[in-house]
């Protein structure tokens, strides 16, 4: 049996609580961690939201665009042209429900509103939106 002087017995207890502590926060880390599922998907809004004069059958079509559900914004371009609007695939957990979602969101970036979305269970396979002017189809890898 090993003895101790009281001075290294305080010092026993204090390592034993810092690796106690330790213990605890890499653990909370650890249940928190959550895989990330990477996505590819393509993008088409219809060109007449942004001008009127187009045709209704006039589309910009994005494709091969990678997501993250860790949280990916995806900027919709026209070329190098600005379209306002933007894609974004994000992991939520909603307060009021406690209830955690994929979601694939559309963003008004003039306000940074999500003008619609849709959800899914975390990790889902396929997730998409249509509403005519807009669609998106992704695809987890």
């Amino acid at each position: 049996m090993i003895r101790f002087k009281s001075s290294e017995r305080t010092l026993v207890r204090e390592l034993a609580i810092v690796a106690c502590l330790l213990i605890c926060a890499f653990s909370a880390i650890a249940d928190d961690y959550q895989e990330v599922n990477q996505y590819t998907g393509w993008i088409v809004l219809q060109r007449q939201v942004l001008d009127e004069t187009k045709a209704d059958d006039d589309y910009i079509l994005m494709r091969d665009i990678q997501f993250a559900d860790s949280g990916t914004l995806v900027e919709i371009k026209d070329g190098e042209s600005k379209t306002g609007y933007a894609i974004e695939l994000v992991i939520v957990t909603y307060e009021q429900t406690n209830v955690t979602v994929l979601k694939l969101g559309v963003i008004d970036q003039s306000t940074g509103d999500t003008v619609m979305y849709a959800w899914a269970e975390p990790g889902a396979k396929r997730l998409g939106i249509n509403d005519r002017w807009i669609q998106v189809g992704l695809t987890r890898m």
